[in-house]
């Protein structure tokens, strides 16, 4: 009789630690985020910023003012909506632009390792859960099941216990860490840029030979950064070629640009994280408030030999950007940055140097859920 109630006792308690470890695992694909937060969202290139999208969040949307100009701009991806995660597509982007009065449209595609069902992320989370990593010695301990307590009454307990929302809190901090350690992220896309007058057409019917063209430029980029530590320290870079007019004049053919962006960043804590683990925002995308301290360099270099179809008549142009961001929650982030640029103008040996100040705000929902 007493071997027979060993028995029993010894497959409760093993139901009771195999359910808790399964329920464990549930909990925490539930309360992690889809999608967690982009570090690079403020921008990574200043002259290429009409053509790169910021970042890989479901929306984000940011207006810079400068002495000289003021930008809108907007990227949507749509497929973040849906609850299945597609490679490649669940990164698609929209990007919309507005500068000057001319306005660059795209749309873009790529990958970020750090959804949480692309394959890195489900290698690292059934690693975390596996039976082989997460022992029956290791799973919390609460009262003993009372004699008139059915298992799944017992278990609807344990799974709400205090020992078991600590555990839990252990399990999600390791997972979390582990995801976000080592973060990257590739896009490549293709952007049309357009001038402010699409048409001009005079009464007599003949067309307006100084708005003839209603096409800027053609453009294509690829673009990728790595993030350490949940953003603590950010590297990106870029290639982009363009294949652009000078003026919208009918005599202005195309002329090939290439153009190359490097950028870093590190990011200083303002929020311990025993308070930051209770703000919504963290719980829904993992975003960590911080002042961002970085820089941007940015070359571009006409390929053309004749200076009258260069734009604004140079042979190239190199800025190095000093950048300070603040960011303090998704919906309220602002930067400001310093680019010094350098160009050559054509037929002379000038060299231009302009220092520049630009105001930004950025707004953003990474999951749909965002507070």
């Amino acid at each position: 009789m007493k071997l027979l109630l060993s028995i029993l006792l010894s497959i409760a308690t093993t139901m009771s630690f195999g359910q808790g470890r399964q329920d464990a695992k549930n909990l925490s694909e539930k309360l992690t985020p889809k999608y967690t937060n982009d570090n690079t969202s403020m921008g990574t290139s200043y002259l290429f910023d009409e053509t790169n999208p910021n970042g890989f969040d479901l929306l984000s949307a940011n207006v810079s003012f400068s002495d000289k100009n003021q930008t809108q701009k907007i990227g949507f991806a749509p497929f973040r909506l849906s609850n299945k995660y597609i490679f490649l597509l669940s990164n698609l982007r929209i990007n919309l632009t507005h500068t000057g009065g001319a306005l660059t449209s795209g749309l873009s595609v790529g990958n970020d390792n750090a959804a949480f069902e692309s394959k890195r992320v489900q290698k690292i989370f059934n690693d975390i859960y596996a039976p082989s990593n997460l022992t029956d010695s290791e799973l919390p301990i609460a009262r003993p099941r009372r004699a008139d307590e059915t298992l799944k009454e017992y278990m609807e307990y344990y799974n709400t216990s205090p020992e078991m929302k600590a555990f839990q809190d252990k399990l999600l901090a390791n997972f979390d860490s582990r995801r976000l350690k080592h973060v990257f992220k590739y896009s490549v896309g293709y952007n049309i840029q357009f001038f402010p007058v699409l048409k001009s057409e005079s009464a007599a019917g003949n067309f307006d030979s100084l708005n003839y063209h209603a096409t800027k430029a053609n453009n294509y980029f690829a673009k990728g950064s790595y993030s350490f530590k949940n953003g603590f320290i950010n590297i990106n870079g870029g290639y982009n070629y363009f294949n652009k007019r000078k003026a919208a004049d009918s005599i202005q053919p195309k002329r090939r640009y290439d153009g190359f962006t490097f950028g870093a960043s590190i990011r200083i804590p303002i929020m311990k994280k025993e308070n930051l683990v209770k703000k919504d925002f963290y719980k829904n995308s993992l975003f960590v408030p911080g002042i961002y301290v970085g820089f941007i360099y940015d070359r571009i270099n006409y390929k053309g030999a004749e200076a009258k179809f260069a734009e604004d008549n140079t042979k190239y142009k190199a800025t190095t950007t000093i950048t300070l961001d603040f960011s303090i929650t998704p919906a309220a982030q602002f930067r400001l940055a310093f680019p010094i640029q350098k160009s050559e103008v054509f037929n002379t040996n000038t060299k231009l140097t302009n220092n520049i100040a630009i105001l930004q705000y950025n707004f953003k929902l990474i999951n749909l859920n965002d507070n």
